[in-house]
């Protein structure tokens, strides 16, 4: 009978410093925009003696605190490092590591290759660092390498084809697009669009061009609207739908184009119309009502629904894009750490893991809960991971502290070598 032992790659934090130790090469199955990135795939090796060979493992995980800037609490990086046993959370890894603070409202981490990066809103800044260690290679000034406003708040990150692409809110009444390259960091384009574009999905059609839908948030007043760049002509056109009027993220499976709609407000702050969409044509079809916050990987989308967007308890569902099925998903044996308000949701599909991060307690939601929560409770977060069955249920295994307002989860992947006698 034929054996095998696993031999990781090191990937250490330690109480008083990060250090380097996963692979330099970008890996594959690294999820970019709603797309697998594979820019090193490991190929399968068919022969019978079974030398030695390797395979793709999730590491570990960063997790991108938001703080509370109205209450002078900066935002934070937190990493959990599944190469300790048992798995252990630093706090603090980018100051711990660099020096320095994040500053305000960091609201995006994005793993590319060998390189991480962090959108900077209040510093208008793109933290550039290795993915392995955190240690920071370059700090890009949104408003230098833009024109002033148009660099104000970068929010969010997406990368294609050697090129990272991040999004502004601007000037308030224009946002911008713009790409730079992940080697020289030089701008290579750059688009208007709407006010407060907040995600971007790369989507390729039938005859591979490649087009960046952006989802134009227009300050919450109900007038959003999908942006659509066409990367080989750089023209930008826009298309309103029905029951999209607040977007809050976007994404993609295939050729559809998934939209996670805010709704509107009444007077006692219940939500209307929100949701998950699924945008096939001049359609939106309504696939997860009341979705609040989402993760996709391969055809299946995890969402949740928060209770300060007008709900009496949390409720989460697993929609199935190819099947067109939803289901509910409980969450079970996590009645000593339940989930509180949930904030943030990663599915790892390499070990069938869901990562739900938590405040301590609920936010006191406004009109423009979306944007200008109530929050309260200065308190570090959590982060709760469930295995999934591929089913319905997802079984509690383990919770890390956080930062305050846990915010964006991001996985860091790496070889590694399997040894056979």
């Amino acid at each position: 009978m034929k054996r095998y032992i696993l031999s990781f790659a090191v990937l250490a934090l330690s109480a008083t410093c990060l250090t380097g130790c996963l692979e330099d090469n970008p890996v594959a199955g690294n999820p970019v925009a709603g797309n697998p990135v594979a820019d090193n795939p490991v190929e399968d090796n068919p022969v019978d003696y079974l030398p030695p060979s390797s395979s793709i493992q999730t590491k570990g995980v960063y997790i991108i605190n938001n703080g509370i800037s109205i209450q002078g609490i900066d935002g934070s990086l937190t990493y959990i490092n599944y190469n300790t046993e048992p798995p252990s959370a630093q706090q603090n890894v980018f100051q711990m590591v660099n020096g320095e603070s994040l500053g305000g409202s960091p609201n995006d981490v994005l793993v590319y290759g060998e390189k991480m990066y962090i959108a900077g809103f209040d510093e208008g800044v793109i933290f550039v660092l290795r993915a392995k260690d955190a240690k920071m290679l370059k700090r890009i000034e949104t408003r230098e390498l833009l024109a002033d406003e148009e660099g104000n708040g970068p929010y969010r990150l997406a990368a294609y084809d050697g090129k990272l692409y991040f999004c502004t809110y601007g000037d308030g009444e224009t946002g911008c697009i713009a790409a730079i390259d992940t080697i020289d960091f030089k701008l290579q384009e750059k688009y208007s669009v709407g006010s407060c574009p907040v995600g971007m999905a790369f989507v390729t059609d039938d005859n591979n061009n490649v087009s960046l839908y952006v989802a134009i948030n227009k300050l919450y007043i109900g007038e959003g609207y999908i942006s659509k760049i066409d990367l080989a002509t750089g023209s930008v056109t826009n298309k309103s739908y029905d029951k999209i009027m607040n977007p809050k993220d976007i994404a993609v499976i295939g050729n559809a184009l998934y939209v996670l709609e805010a709704g509107l407000a009444d007077e006692e702050y219940k939500r209307t119309d929100a949701g998950l969409y699924e945008i096939n044509g001049d359609m939106a079809t309504l696939v997860v009502p009341n979705a609040t916050g989402m993760a996709i990987a391969g055809n299946y989308i995890h969402t949740f629904n928060a209770p300060f967007d007008g709900v009496t308890s949390l409720s989460y569902s697993i929609y199935d894009a190819s099947s067109k099925s939803l289901e509910k998903m409980n969450l079970i044996g996590d009645s000593e750490h339940p989930i509180i308000s949930p904030s943030a949701i990663a599915f790892d599909p390499l070990t069938g893991n869901i990562f739900i991060a938590s405040r301590q307690s609920v936010p006191e939601p406004t009109c423009f809960d979306d944007l200008f929560l109530y929050l309260d409770d200065s308190s570090p977060g959590f982060v709760n991971v469930y295995y999934w069955d591929g089913a319905n249920h997802a079984q509690f295994i383990e919770t890390f502290k956080t930062g305050v307002e846990p915010h964006k989860i991001e996985f860091i992947r790496g070889e590694s070598r399997h040894i056979y006698e």
